[in-house]
C-alpha cells in the first residue's frame, strides 16, 4: 500500500469515527432528555390570546375557579355566578409562569401508571386556557409534587408525563379571594394625595377600648414657614402627630378587604351605617367609607366605599366589602390616638395655621 492510499484510508476511517462519535452524543439517552427538557410544558403560548382560565380538581368541572378577561382587557373572578373585580397583574404573572414552564424529563408514557402521580383525569388538577372564541389553547393536567422538587405533569390527551419545575399546585390551593381585587379605593388614593379625613360614628373594633367614638376633621395646611402639616379641624392649636397622621392616610390607599361579600347578604348595616369617613385629595376628588354591623364573625364588619374609580358592579353600585378589624384599626382613630407621646420632644407637631 503507498502512502497516498494509506492517507485516504486513515482519512476515512478517522472520519467514520467521528461520525460515531458525534451520533453516541446526539441521540444518547442523557442528550435526548437535554433536548426534551428545553421544550416547554404549554409549546407556542400566546398569552395575549388567553381570555379565560379554569382551575379545577378532577371532574369537579361545576366548580371551577373561573378567571375571565373582559373585552376592556381587565380580568374579573367568577364566585356563584356573580364575577367580581380580580387583579390583573397577578393573573398575568399566572400566565407567564405557565408559558415558563419548562420539561424537565420526560417520566413515563405508560397510562396504567397515571395513577401513581395522580394524573388521571378523575384525579389530576386542571388547568384550562381558553381563547376569546372559547377554544383551548392551553389544557394541563397537574398531579402530585414530587420529592425531589417540581410536579408530574401532562397535557390533555396525550401520554407522556413530564417532571417540571414550578410550584402550580400552590394555584389550585387559593380560594378565590387570592385572585379578587380587594383594594377599596384607586391607586390615586395615597398618603401624598390625602388632604382631608373626617369621621362621624361610633365602632367596637374588639381592640380592648370598647366603642370608640369620633367626631372630627383632620387636613393639610401650612405652618408660619410654609411647611405642610396636618392640622385639627375643631382646635388649630392641637398637637397632632404628623407621621401618625400621614400614616393613616397611606393606610386608606392601601386598605384591603377580605372579600366580598355576597349579593344576597342581609342585615349588612349599611343603610344606617355605625361609621362614616369622608375622604378628599388634592385633586378635589372625594370619597366615603361606611362601616356596617358585624359580619357572621365578629372580627370583621361590611363596609362599602364611593367615589371616582371605586370598583363597581355593571349597573354602577358599589361593591360590599368584608373587612378585617385589624385594617379598620389603621384608619380608624380617635383624635387621642393622633397626639404625639406625652414623652416624646422630638415627632413633629403644629399649632396654629400660620404662627
Amino acid at each position: 500500500m503507498n502512502f497516498k492510499t494509506k492517507v485516504i484510508t486513515l482519512s476515512s476511517v478517522l472520519a467514520a469515527l467521528v461520525l460515531l462519535y458525534v451520533g453516541a452524543l446526539v441521540f444518547s439517552p442523557a442528550s435526548v432528555a437535554a433536548r426534551r427538557a428545553s421544550k416547554p410544558v404549554v409549546p407556542g403560548l400566546d398569552t395575549q390570546a388567553v381570555a379565560r382560565i379554569e382551575l379545577f380538581a378532577g371532574n369537579d368541572t361545576a366548580n371551577p375557579t373561573v378567571l375571565q378577561k373582559d373585552s376592556d382587557g381587565t380580568w374579573q373572578v367568577e364566585v356563584n355566578g356573580t364575577a367580581y373585580p380580580a387583579r390583573g397583574g397577578r393573573i398575568s404573572g399566572f400566565i407567564d409562569i405557565i408559558k415558563g414552564l419548562q420539561h424537565e424529563r420526560e417520566v413515563t408514557s405508560n397510562a396504567d401508571l397515571f395513577e401513581q402521580f395522580n394524573l388521571t383525569d378523575t384525579a389530576a388538577s386542571h388547568l384550562v386556557l381558553k381563547n376569546a372564541a372559547g377554544k383551548d389553547v392551553a389544557n394541563v393536567l397537574v398531579g402530585n409534587q414530587a420529592e425531589q422538587g417540581g410536579v408530574y405533569v401532562r397535557r390533555a390527551g396525550q401520554d407522556q408525563v413530564y417532571l417540571s419545575q414550578g410550584n402550580l399546585p400552590f394555584y389550585f390551593q387559593q380560594n378565590s379571594a387570592y385572585w379578587e381585587d380587594l383594594k377599596l379605593f384607586p391607586d390615586s388614593v395615597t398618603s401624598d394625595s390625602v388632604q382631608r379625613i373626617a369621621y362621624n360614628g361610633n365602632v367596637n373594633l374588639g381592640q380592648g377600648d370598647g366603642k370608640i367614638q369620633v367626631d372630627y376633621t383632620v387636613y393639610r395646611d401650612q405652618d408660619g414657614n410654609g411647611n405642610e402639616i396636618w392640622v385639627l379641624a375643631s382646635d388649630l392649636t392641637h398637637k397632632l402627630d404628623q407621621d401618625l397622621v400621614t400614616g393613616v392616610a397611606a393606610s386608606l390607599g392601601r386598605i384591603e378587604a377580605q372579600q366580598y361579600a355576597s349579593a344576597d347578604a342581609g342585615n349588612t348595616g349599611l343603610e344606617n351605617p355605625q361609621l362614616t369617613m369622608n375622604i378628599m385629595t388634592s385633586e378635589g376628588k372625594r370619597y366615603r367609607l361606611l362601616v356596617g354591623n358585624h359580619a357572621d364573625q365578629k372580627d370583621r364588619f361590611y363596609v362599602r366605599a364611593s367615589g371616582e374609580g371605586v370598583q363597581t358592579d355593571t349597573s354602577g353600585t358599589p361593591y360590599t366589602y368584608l373587612i378585617s378589624n385589624y385594617w379598620l384599626g389603621r384608619v380608624i382613630k380617635t383624635v387621642s390616638q393622633l397626639e404625639p407621646p406625652p414623652e416624646s420632644g422630638n415627632s413633629q407637631s403644629q399649632s396654629a395655621a400660620g404662627n
